[in-house]
């Protein structure tokens, strides 16, 4: 379930990002950018908005720290929000078929 404390989650850790974004602990950061929306993705059929902003996250992670510790763990998160986006997608075609 979304709430408040999410937000504030995700706020501090985008700050640090911002504020530190030389120090080893910015990859960090923002992958947890990232599964703060992973682990509130609902259900296909429902709503997406932690899918694209969890496959947005992650894109930036990869594209930030491509060389990082945890970018196999970021890759293997963005292949399952893009595979769960893919049975969105076909949801909504066989739905307006």
């Amino acid at each position: 379930m979304w709430n408040r404390e999410s937000d504030q989650a995700i706020q501090a850790y985008k700050d640090f990002g911002i504020f530190f974004p030389m120090m080893e602990e910015a990859a960090y950061a923002q992958l947890q950018v990232a599964m703060t929306h992973y682990k509130q993705m609902e259900k296909p059929d429902r709503d997406r908005t932690h899918v694209r902003a969890a496959e947005e996250e992650f894109q930036v992670f990869l594209s930030k720290y491509p060389n990082d510790k945890l970018a196999s763990k970021a890759e293997q998160h963005l292949r399952e929000v893009q595979e769960c986006w893919q049975r969105v997608t076909s949801a909504l075609a066989t739905t307006i078929s």
